[in-house]
């Protein structure tokens, strides 16, 4: 009998036990729900991640834990969180498209948009009904969208720059050849200005010297020939001292614009490896995300063996999206090339004119008489004609550069045609497959195929501009539940 009492008695400390402890983390979580409740989610968020540690396999604790991390802003928290009652619970359908749903915010806010994107998914093969779940998806697929459109646009604009700063260099050395060759030209002039400054001045003196020698032997008229002699000459000398300076200051002139021609080569060397840097870049992030979605693609997705034929349709219409694109952007990038061809054209067709000309004066010229100014002035021709020549060889070369890239583009829409025409049959295969495969279905099937979920949209929800997080609420709980 005393053994019975004694048992009894034990039976009933340990309950006791039992339902203060239960009550105690009852209690604790609650007080976490009425700090998140009144947006204290630091202080719920303190409170409900130590009951969680505690409470490991109470549902209701650990999601109220998740929510206030989420709250928060510790995403690793929240993260982690989720990720166990999915890994650890069978879960019922309302709560695992609940968690699903969170934990793809939770990825969202860590610009794991793929992630994000396959568990919007699968929480609305779930709940198809969800109405924030398909919002969230097709605004995540839209900002995905524009954000590899950003980044193409970002890239095309590099290129641009980059293209755009090598043809400055080439015409800036262009400018620059040309540059030495006035300097020459004026050190030749200036040299030759000296040259006939010095013998005016040498043929003044020596006049002036034979006046003055001779001048008790000389009649009035021979004085007046010799004073005009010695004032042609001094007008001689004047004119090719003042020639001497002009040539001194173009030749100076040449001098400091090959200086800042040399200063803007050195700045745009400069901006090419940056350009080049950040093309770089671009293409590596580029390829760094490719494999990312194709990794994350291969690692959610089923293989193609396995798909239904509407996710097989899903990935057909996407690839004949994605098609598209590449041929609205192949279309784009042939036609600025031909624009780029016409306005070419239109400078070659300026150079040969030019060069006609010239070569016209060079023809008047030839029947000239055979003087050192005469010789200059033709040398000067022949010299503008290499120009011209040299001008219209660097055109044809861009000319061929872009119908290069025209002919590659419009090889490349011949095959996304030849693409677009296989996809098509493929999705007209795919419809007789869907067709069977929704009369073999079940009518208690409640998944639903994604496309078909997105025309459920209102027009304001596709006009908002942000995710939207469904309103959390914390389970209270009740004294002794889990015991």
């Amino acid at each position: 009998m005393k053994i019975k009492i004694l048992i009894i008695i034990f039976l009933a400390v340990v309950i006791t036990a039992l339902y203060f402890f239960s009550s105690r983390g009852v209690k604790n979580n609650n007080s976490g729900v009425d700090a998140f409740n009144n947006d204290d989610f630091a202080a719920a968020f303190e409170i409900l991640n130590s009951e969680a540690a505690k409470h490991p396999d109470n549902i209701n604790i650990v999601k109220n834990a998740a929510g206030a991390a989420y709250k928060s802003g510790d995403m690793k928290t929240s993260e982690e969180l989720y990720d166990g009652l999915l890994q650890k619970y069978n879960l019922s359908n309302p709560d695992k498209a609940e968690i699903l749903y969170n934990l793809a915010n939770v990825k969202f806010r860590n610009n794991e948009y793929e992630e994000a994107e396959k568990l919007y998914k699968d929480a609305l093969k779930i709940n198809p009904s969800d109405k924030d779940s398909k919002y969230n998806l097709e605004f995540l697929q839209n900002l995905m969208k524009q954000k590899d459109k950003q980044q193409q646009q970002s890239k095309d604009e590099t290129q641009k720059n980059l293209d755009k700063n090598r043809q400055q260099q080439e015409e800036n050395k262009f400018q620059s050849d040309e540059s030495k060759e006035k300097e020459q030209e004026a050190g030749q002039k200036e040299n030759e200005s000296r040259q006939e400054k010095e013998e005016a001045k040498k043929n003044r003196e020596e006049l002036q010297k034979h006046m003055d020698s001779e001048s008790s032997r000389q009649d009035k008229q021979e004085q007046e020939n010799l004073k005009k002699e010695i004032e042609e000459q001094r007008s001689k000398e004047e004119q090719a001292e003042r020639k001497e300076q002009e040539s001194a200051s173009a030749k100076q002139q040449e001098q400091q614009a090959q200086q800042e021609l040399s200063k803007e080569n050195k700045r745009l060397k400069d901006e090419e490896k940056s350009l080049e840097k950040q093309l770089k870049e671009a293409q590596q992030r580029e390829q760094k995300e490719n494999a990312q979605k194709q990794k994350a693609k291969s690692s959610s997705e089923p293989s193609s063996n396995n798909k239904s034929a509407e996710e097989k349709m899903d990935d057909n219409a996407k690839q004949q999206r994605q098609n598209e694109l590449e041929r609205e952007e192949s279309k784009r990038k042939e036609m600025e090339a031909a624009a780029k061809n016409e306005e070419l054209a239109k400078d070659k067709n300026a150079s040969q004119q030019r060069q006609k000309e010239l070569e016209q004066q060079l023809n008047n010229f030839g029947k000239e008489a055979d003087t050192p100014a005469n010789r200059r002035v033709k040398e000067e021709l022949k010299k503008a004609i290499e120009k011209q020549k040299e001008i219209q060889k660097n055109i044809d070369r861009q000319m061929q550069q872009n119908n290069a890239k025209i002919s590659e583009q419009r090889q490349k829409q011949q095959d996304l045609n030849k693409e677009k025409q296989k996809l098509q049959k493929e999705k007209e295969e795919l419809h007789k497959d869907a067709r069977k495969e929704n009369a073999e279905k079940n009518e208690e099937d409640n998944y639903a195929h994604i496309d078909t979920i997105l025309n459920y949209y209102n027009e304001s929800d596709k006009n908002a501009d942000r995710l939207r997080n469904k309103p959390l609420s914390p389970v209270f709980e009740q004294g002794g539940k889990d015991w």
